[in-house]
């Protein structure tokens, strides 16, 4: 290792693996390895309306098996449903494209009570068991975790907690999960991305973070 000027360290002939800022703030110039972890692929803000919202294979590829997302969606809609869809293909190196048809599933389940919802061919898979509001300071946040981006031992899976507003204003806390209709048909299939849209009208703001975790 070899110090190669002040606040920077780095290797023979990489001198700016590690920088150290005046205040103390470390940036690493090079993405460090090793088993366990979660890296930082993607941080946006949506601060214009949009009709959907995608994480493609930029940050969803061969890269990581399981990938998760932070998230919050305003909709421009009341009583609006938050939907996600999956981008696949049999080809590791490609894009993927919306499974079509009635090939996604779902299941949610509310914490305020007996609220179930269930789908086991739909042609998206719902987010939360309830409708939600758009009235300032309402909305959906969740951390959603994705599973078997390429293990073709199973299906690519979601699962999750969040919480999200009611078009009343009143609180309401969920589970929820999502996967393939088919699984024997899309065993075969690799996730490249997912796609976020309300059932009704846009997406009027939100954040969204994805990691990579080894």
């Amino acid at each position: 290792i070899t110090v190669a000027n002040a606040g920077q360290i780095g290797s023979v002939g990489d001198a700016d693996s590690i920088a150290i800022a005046s205040n103390g703030v470390v940036t690493f110039s090079q993405r460090p390895l090793g088993s366990g972890g979660r890296e930082l692929l993607l941080n946006s803000t949506i601060s214009s309306a949009v009709s959907v919202f995608d994480i493609n294979n930029t940050y969803i590829n061969a890269t990581y098996d399981i990938y998760e997302l932070i998230c919050m969606f305003h909709p421009a809609t009341d009583g609006a449903r938050l939907e996600n869809f999956f981008f696949a293909t049999t080809d590791t190196n490609a894009s993927g494209a919306i499974v079509s048809g009635n090939e996604h599933a779902h299941a949610n389940a509310g914490f305020d009570g007996a609220t179930y919802q269930t789908a086991n061919t739909a042609d998206h898979s719902d987010i939360g068991a309830f409708t939600i509001g758009n009235a300032g300071g309402e909305g959906i946040a969740f951390h959603m975790t994705l599973y078997n981006a390429n293990n073709t031992d199973m299906t690519m899976v979601t699962s999750g907690t969040g919480s999200s507003y009611a078009t009343n204003g009143a609180h309401t806390g969920f589970g929820f999960s999502g996967g393939m209709a088919s699984p024997q048909t899309h065993l075969a299939h690799f996730c490249r991305g997912i796609r976020f849209a309300f059932d009704s009208g846009n997406i009027a703001l939100g954040t969204v973070q994805v990691f990579g975790v080894r």
